[in-house]
C-alpha cells in the first residue's frame, strides 16, 4: 500500500512538474539572464514579465503597438536608444529583451519602487503619473508579481 502511494505521489508531482515548466518556461534563458545581469535586475522578474507580456511570443504586437517578447513600444525603444545607449531591432528577441530589460531598470530606478516602476512599465510613465488606467495597472501588477514569485521558486539563478 505504501508503494503505491509513493508511485501515486511521484506520477503526480512529475505531472504537476511538467504542467509548471510548460507555463512557466525558460525560453531565451541566456539573454535574459545577459540583459538582467547587465541591467542590474533579477532574471526571474525579466522573465516573468516576458511571460507576462508576450508569453515568450518573438511576434507579438499589442493593439497599441509594442512590439516583441517585453513588448515595448517603437517610440520608447528609440528614446531608450538615445537616453540609455541601448540600440537594437525590437523584432530581433535578443535586442528585445535588452531593450525592455534597460527600459525596466530606468523605471525602477525613477520610481526608486518595483510596483510603481511595473505599473508605468504597462501603462506608460504618463499615464501612471496623470492616473490614468489604474485599474489595468493593479491587474497587471499582480499577475507579474504572482508569475515573478513562482520562476523565483521554480528556477534558482
Amino acid at each position: 500500500m505504501r508503494l503505491l502511494v509513493a508511485l501515486i505521489i511521484l506520477l503526480a508531482s512529475s505531472i504537476l512538474l511538467k504542467v509548471v515548466i510548460y507555463y512557466f518556461p525558460l525560453k531565451y534563458e541566456e539573454e535574459v539572464l545577459e540583459s538582467a545581469r547587465r541591467a542590474g535586475i533579477d532574471p526571474a522578474l525579466l522573465m516573468a514579465v516576458i511571460r507576462v507580456e508576450s508569453s515568450f511570443n518573438p511576434y507579438a504586437i499589442s493593439p497599441a503597438g509594442a512590439v516583441g517578447l517585453t513588448q515595448v513600444m517603437p517610440r520608447t525603444a528609440k528614446w531608450i536608444s538615445d537616453k540609455l545607449g541601448v540600440s537594437g531591432r525590437l523584432a530581433d528577441p535578443s535586442d528585445n529583451i535588452r531593450i525592455g530589460s534597460s527600459y525596466l531598470k530606468y523605471l525602477i530606478d525613477k520610481y526608486k519602487s518595483l510596483e510603481k516602476a511595473l505599473k508605468a512599465y504597462n501603462i506608460g510613465p504618463k499615464a501612471y503619473e496623470s492616473g490614468l488606467k489604474k485599474e489595468a495597472a493593479e491587474r497587471y501588477l499582480k499577475k507579474v508579481k504572482l508569475v515573478y514569485a513562482i520562476y523565483r521558486i521554480l528556477y534558482r539563478w
